[in-house]
């Protein structure tokens, strides 16, 4: 319940991860200042098929007005190898190299466009969206991402929905980024790395 400020007085910003809009409560409840990583598949999982685009932006829009106007860092979906959906079934005969994340989406881009429109949509008025792409291999996937993104920027200002462009972000999960880190840094506005990996 107090500020995170070091002796030598430097804030340290703490966020939560978050899967559901009700984890946002507790979260703010220990202190968070915003949600540094908020799982996007968790509301996939509750379903029976992958959810629309208008039962998206109530899920999003719920955890973005909750925390607003600290930031939330929304993970496009992360679901494949072995994090797989009941209706979505992903087979691999090595799950090492791992057809999931941004792969995945990538492969199905009207999954991810679906969700990114959501996501913008949910976010309009209050500017704090960040948006995060999982398990990054390559610079291509991140150019395919972004046309995506631009895409859909493209769209919600001819449906007249005023967005800000929010920033980009990606996962360093996958050694294979890091021989890229210059080329990627170019492409995105922020770096995210999980502890675990």
């Amino acid at each position: 319940d107090e500020p995170a400020v070091t002796l030598d007085g430097t804030l340290i910003t703490l966020q939560a991860n978050v899967g559901l809009a009700s984890d946002t409560a507790g979260a703010q409840a220990s202190g968070a200042t915003g949600v540094g990583l908020y799982r996007s598949e968790f509301a996939s999982m509750m379903c029976e098929s992958f959810p629309s685009e208008d039962e998206q932006v109530v899920a999003y829009r719920q955890v973005l007005q909750s925390i607003a106007p600290a930031p939330v860092t929304m993970r496009t979906l992360d679901v494949g190898s072995v994090k797989s959906l009941p209706y979505f079934p992903v087979k691999e005969d090595n799950p090492a190299p791992g057809w999931r994340g941004i792969r995945m989406t990538l492969d199905h881009p009207a999954l991810l466009s679906t969700q990114m429109r959501a996501m913008l949509r949910a976010s309009v008025d209050l500017g704090n969206l960040r948006l995060l792409l999982p398990t990054v291999l390559s610079v291509d996937e991140v150019d395919y991402a972004r046309e995506i993104l631009e895409r859909a920027m493209v769209e919600m200002r001819q449906e007249s929905r005023e967005v800000a462009r929010p920033e980009l972000g990606l996962m360093l999960e996958v050694p294979a980024a890091l021989y890229q880190i210059e080329a990627l840094a170019k492409r995105c506005d922020f770096f995210s790395l999980g502890t675990n990996d």
